[in-house]
């Protein structure tokens, strides 16, 4: 997205930096709410 990450707490995937909205924005959707699964499922 451009965001300047310097001083920001940022995620990495696949080597490569996000910011935390772009990585909350990436990731799979619940298909009751539709919200975004941030939980680990082992």
């Amino acid at each position: 997205c451009g965001c300047r990450l310097r001083g920001m707490h940022f995620y990495s995937m696949e080597n490569k930096p996000y910011c935390e909205s772009c990585y909350i924005n990436s990731l799979e959707k619940c298909v009751v709410c539709a919200r975004p699964i941030t939980d680990r499922v082992s």
